[in-house]
């Protein structure tokens, strides 16, 4: 598993957008926070009900309103998830620095976001990830999580982690009521809900989160770790040829899946299920 998957990731290079770069605001404003919140939903909605923007788009216009929304630590915060999803880790991380002097104290998007980069940016960078690494990111989540008890995009972090450690009861949990956001991006959630059902044995539930996963996002057809939990759940409940289906569909979809350790499992476990069966493939 390559990605925790909470901001949606498309990795184009690091490419100039021309976003103006003057001065943030340094006192920050609650109501300005609670405002600035309102736009981004308001335009969520405006766009979902339109063709979806791509992510520069989204950053081109979010940025638009930086005179407006500068003393707040939501605007920067969702810029720099827009600049880490573009791969721009260098423009994220400068973009959380020109936030208000203290507000990642009052903004739990901002604090959250500032955690996130840096996991995203590292993820991105290692060839294999260390665990160690992610329970330290863990508890740097936690910690916010903590202090801001009722924001649901922690909760969605949380699970995300403990889905690439492998803890899935845990992950359910965070996850569950992640997914009952009714303003967060379910696909990211739903992805992580399918592998963590799955990895956990509950198969039917893991089947049952893919529908509504790929009804937010039919790009996770070509997810190797989300076609995996997929394969596996529907080989456990004798779906042999939904399995089929799922493995070549992401083989076509994503040649490179072919190299990926979970879609390799899932492949085997497929294939032995099949041999068991007496069916030839």
């Amino acid at each position: 598993m390559n990605s925790v998957h909470i901001i949606g990731r498309t990795i184009v290079g690091i490419i100039c957008i021309g976003l103006t770069l003057s001065a943030a605001a340094k006192t920050f404003d609650p109501n300005i926070e609670s405002e600035c919140e309102r736009l981004w939903l308001d335009h969520a909605k405006r766009i979902s009900k339109s063709d979806r923007p791509t992510t520069i788009q989204l950053l081109n216009t979010w940025a638009s309103y930086e005179d407006k929304c500068s003393a707040s630590g939501y605007y920067w915060a969702k810029r720099a998830s827009l600049e880490a999803a573009l791969g721009q880790f260098g423009a994220a991380k400068a973009t959380l620095k020109r936030s208000p002097e203290g507000a990642a104290d009052r903004s739990p998007a901002l604090a959250i976001t500032q955690i996130h980069v840096r996991l995203e940016e590292y993820i991105a960078a290692a060839r294999s990830v260390d665990v160690r690494r992610l329970a330290e990111f863990e508890t740097e989540v936690t910690v916010v999580a903590r202090r801001f008890p009722n924001w649901l995009p922690a909760a969605a972090l949380l699970g995300g982690l403990q889905v690439l450690q492998g803890r899935y009861a845990q992950a359910i949990q965070n996850l569950e009521k992640a997914s009952t956001d009714k303003h967060a991006d379910q696909g990211p959630i739903l992805r992580n809900l399918t592998i963590a059902y799955s990895g956990f044995g509950a198969h039917s539930a893991a089947l049952e989160s893919a529908d509504e996963a790929l009804k937010v996002d039919s790009n996770l057809t070509a997810d190797p770790d989300f076609c995996a939990a997929v394969i596996i759940s529907s080989v456990r409940v004798d779906l042999l040829d939904d399995a089929e289906i799922v493995l070549k569909v992401v083989l076509r979809k994503n040649p490179s899946a072919r190299s990926s350790p979970s879609l390799g499992r899932a492949a085997r476990i497929y294939n032995e299920a099949r041999e068991k069966a007496g069916v030839r493939k």
